[in-house]
């Protein structure tokens, strides 16, 4: 069952109402807005949401430039523009291109590699 399916059932039993908060949150509804216009956590909200369509492109094979550019594209204004910079910046620094045009990905140690 995914992430977003749970939350609803376990936030119903949290007596600290954190769950129910964090259900918003994954939900894109961070709350009202307080006194600076701000939403309580808007730019949690807006990160994470980057996040999941991020994932989601790249799961469908996207390459992760465009995928990127995408995710923040569908956030709209409410990306400011030193994240958005941000963002595309460590996004070259992670995934620094091969010579096939294709990003270096480091694969997890074998079991046998661990002295396992």
């Amino acid at each position: 069952m995914a992430i977003g399916a749970t939350l609803p059932f376990s936030a119903a039993a949290d007596p600290t109402g954190r769950l129910l908060d964090l259900t918003r949150l994954v939900d894109g509804d961070a709350g009202a807005e307080g006194d600076d216009g701000e939403a309580p956590h808007g730019r949690e909200a807006v990160l994470l949401r980057i996040a999941r369509d991020y994932a989601a492109a790249r799961g469908r094979g996207s390459a992760a430039p465009q995928a990127l550019a995408r995710a923040m594209d569908a956030v709209g204004e409410r990306l400011d523009d030193a994240t958005r910079r941000a963002l595309s910046g460590a996004a070259r620094d992670v995934t620094p291109p091969r010579a096939n045009g294709r990003a270096r990905v480091m694969a997890a140690p074998r079991k046998h590699d661990r002295g396992a």
